[in-house]
């Protein structure tokens, strides 16, 4: 994998499949297939090196489908940088959408106008917000790689209802209960990832050491 001596801004909304090139301060290009040339933040290619996220790479997108649709092969990796990827994009584009109506708003003769422009600052995104759905992006899946079963998603709910008719005290859950576990392992059990996580979200530090 060649080293470009490439410094590239932090905040480029990117991720997608195989890695190109690695840059400094650890960015990497992607070449997806659908969505071409794509960089990766920092601390999603942190969160993309764990061996939970890896994991991911064994388990397919379609489950069997692909016994009886040889092309349908792909995984829930490249899925969920693709996701990541359409996150970030949307989100850019909303806080895009946002700023211009907040300019356009507080130039208004409308005093009304102005004055919601003033509540729309209130909802400005900030880089940490853009990170945040980005994680989310990439995040979406990653419960899957330690309890999904067969048929994908309809093992959630055949597999929900057998326990809960086997003990009727199981509690019912959703892949995204347990993808919401799986990241908090995840940063506990990496402590690179959980020192990326407390530079970039100085709050995350603030709560921990307080509890």
């Amino acid at each position: 994998m060649p080293v470009l001596p490439l410094k590239i801004k932090r905040h480029f909304y990117a991720l997608p499949w195989c890695y190109l090139y690695k840059l400094t301060f650890e960015i990497l290009i992607f070449n997806d297939p659908i969505h071409g040339t794509i960089m990766l933040d920092p601390l999603l290619v942190k969160i993309i090196d764990t061996p939970q996220f890896q994991r991911l790479r064994n388990i397919k997108q379609l489950g069997g489908c692909y016994f009886v649709y040889p092309s349908a092969a792909h995984n829930r990796f490249e899925h969920s940088i693709g996701t990541c990827f359409l996150a970030s994009k949307l989100a850019h584009q909303l806080k895009q959408r946002l700023d211009q109506d907040i300019e356009r708003l507080g130039k208004h003769k409308d005093n009304e106008k102005k004055i919601y422009a003033k509540k729309l600052k209130k909802a400005k995104m900030t880089e940490e917000d853009l990170l945040c759905i980005e994680i989310a992006g990439l995040c979406h899946d990653i419960g899957m790689q330690n309890r999904h079963g067969p048929y994908s998603h309809l093992f959630d709910r055949l597999f929900n209802k057998a326990m809960k008719k086997k003990d009727p005290s199981t509690v019912e859950w959703q892949h995204e209960d347990v993808s919401s576990m799986m990241i908090d392992h995840m940063i506990k059990a990496n402590d690179d990832l959980k020192d990326a996580f407390e530079k970039d979200f100085l709050q995350i530090g603030r709560i921990e050491k307080n509890s």
